[in-house]
């Protein structure tokens, strides 16, 4: 016999949930527009209920239960407090209802929809499977449980996933208008603009209204920036591939003793993620968490070697580099916006928080990202790389976890570069020391712009292709004949470094040469990848077409 608790009875609660063989999308935003559509109360037949019963009748429902101890009655009284919204109570009587029958079909199709309609889905798909029977609402039940994970997927970005779950939600039952919606948002996310395209012009065609005409209008022109966008040369990709990484997801450095770094490991999973390529981007992933993931937080070591020295690890030095960290954490949240996988952006939210934590320095110029958590701050005297200052990352990072930190960063590192600019050209060092009173050049690094400050420019370009920051970079590389190009330059005597350019830094400099002369330039002018370049400049050539490919669409799309 169960009592009737008649302080609770008459509950009211929120639905929080899908009822069957409906939707309910709360402050979604699909194209900028506010998605809602509301579900009407479910009766016992799965019809709309026309009134609900009294504080009297309920009472006299539960008299009647308990009295002749039969299923239906108790189906009764659970329906009865399921249209007060009191889903908790509703269970209560539906699963006592299948203890006296639990074959009753009535019984089952309750306490389903009770554990749907309060938000516990496995539950509900739980009840489901363990009493199958060929009660035609079940499968309407069964599709409301995979369209609500869908738009659960959908609000927590992972897009591939809340596809998956509309397309087994159509098993059971057809899609609502809402669900569509959302669906060709989706599709619109993972850059499938032909599937999302076709959707939103049947749903504009079917009910028109305000989300699927603006859904149609940014899937066509996403479509039309496309077709004028550039393609990234599949044969660059697969000679990466194969000189520079293992079957298991190593990136090797080539011109260091084939070690692998954090840097290396965080370009190549940005690159696998531009040439759409997941297979080799979760091989990546896979072996930095092994490899390098390894000191107790969410960043990594900066160096593994293949051939350590007698008694040495492969990871000798536990410290970090701070660019490898946001190359890594910036391709895992473009790996999350491509294929819709939630971990990526996880995993990414974790790696900037260590970051922020460990390797920002509060400074009166601003916040500083130091090259490390330890060896680079010493009293109020920080020694900064700036070519760690990758600005696109910190702009992307920034929106992704809605932080005004990162933009606080990218505003104080712009503020360093234009201050630290040295020698006869005004170029940025490789390395150059910060204090309270001067931004200088230190005494413990060559004092160089070489092989790290050359990508600055890249990074400046990629953010801005018209900043006015490139301009001595520009002058810098047409002081000399295109083929005599110097790898760089010393700053205080202003003489040539003694070797010269690699194809990548060549690459770089024919993408800035073309954006401080307002010159239109496509991945297909720049060199295809030479058999005989090194993992570096490998690496500065791949990006560099990245970041053409990337503005460019921009500017396509403005």
């Amino acid at each position: 016999m169960i009592h009737l608790n008649l302080k609770r009875e008459m509950k009211s609660e929120p639905s929080v949930c899908f009822l069957p063989g409906r939707s309910f999308v709360a402050g979604l935003a699909i194209c900028g527009i506010f998605l809602f559509a509301q579900s009407p109360a479910l009766a016992r037949n799965g019809a709309p209920a026309s009134t609900l019963p009294s504080h009297d009748q309920i009472v006299q429902m539960v008299q009647t239960a308990n009295a002749s101890q039969k299923a239906v009655d108790a189906d009764q009284v659970g329906w009865a407090y399921f249209h007060h919204k009191d889903y908790a109570t509703a269970k209560v009587w539906f699963e006592h209802a299948l203890k006296l029958d639990p074959k009753d079909p009535d019984g089952v199709y309750g306490l389903t929809a009770s554990f749907l309609h309060a938000g516990h889905l496995d539950q509900a798909e739980s009840v489901a499977l363990a009493h199958p029977n060929h009660d035609p609402r079940m499968r309407t039940l069964y599709g409301d449980i995979y369209a609500q994970r869908g738009f659960q997927s959908h609000q927590s970005l992972d897009y591939g996933l809340s596809v998956e779950q509309f397309k087994h939600a159509q098993k059971y039952r057809p899609l609502t208008h809402a669900e569509l919606t959302v669906k060709a948002d989706d599709y619109l996310k993972l850059k499938r603009n032909d599937d999302a395209e076709r959707i939103f012009k049947m749903l504009n065609r079917a009910a028109p209204d305000q989300p699927s005409a603006d859904g149609r209008q940014a899937a066509t022109a996403k479509k039309k920036v496309d077709r004028k966008t550039d393609r990234l040369p599949v044969g660059d990709w697969k000679t990466f591939k194969a000189k520079f990484v293992s079957r298991d997801g190593r990136v090797i450095d080539t011109g260091n003793k084939n070690v692998s770094h954090s840097e290396g490991q965080g370009y190549g999973m940005l690159l696998a993620e531009s040439y759409g390529d997941r297979p080799t981007f979760d091989r990546m992933w896979q072996w930095t968490q092994t490899h390098l993931q390894v000191r107790g937080d969410h960043l990594f070591s900066w160096r593994w070697s293949p051939n350590p020295a007698p008694g040495d690890s492969a990871v000798s030095d536990p410290n970090n580099a701070s660019d490898g960290g946001l190359l890594i954490a910036w391709a895992l949240f473009r790996a999350c916006q491509a294929w819709g996988d939630q971990s990526y952006h996880q995993a990414s939210r974790a790696i900037v928080e260590d970051l922020k934590r460990k390797c920002v320095l509060q400074t009166r110029h601003g916040p500083l990202l130091l090259p490390a958590e330890i060896g680079f701050l010493k009293g109020q005297q920080a020694t900064l790389n700036p070519s760690y200052f990758i600005f696109e990352a910190y702009r992307e990072l920034g929106e992704a976890n809605s932080s005004d930190e990162w933009k606080s960063l990218e505003n104080c590192r712009l503020k360093v570069i234009s201050h630290g600019q040295v020698g006869k050209w005004k170029l940025p060092p490789d390395w150059l020391t910060v204090s309270p009173q001067s931004i200088s050049l230190p005494e413990q690094f060559p004092k160089e712009f070489g092989y790290n400050a050359v990508r600055v420019p890249l990074y400046l370009a990629w953010r801005d292709p018209r900043s006015p920051l490139l301009r001595p970079f520009y002058n810098f590389w047409h002081s000399f004949p295109s083929s005599r190009i110097p790898a760089g330059v010393n700053l205080e005597t202003n003489q040539p470094l003694g070797h010269p350019a690699s194809p990548g830094m060549k690459a770089i400099a024919q993408w800035i040469t073309a954006c401080v002369e307002n010159r239109p330039i496509r991945v297909e002018n720049i060199p295809a990848l030479g058999k005989g370049e090194d993992y570096y400049s490998a690496c500065l050539k791949l990006l560099t077409k990245v970041a053409i490919q990337e503005t460019n669409a921009r500017a396509a799309a403005n």
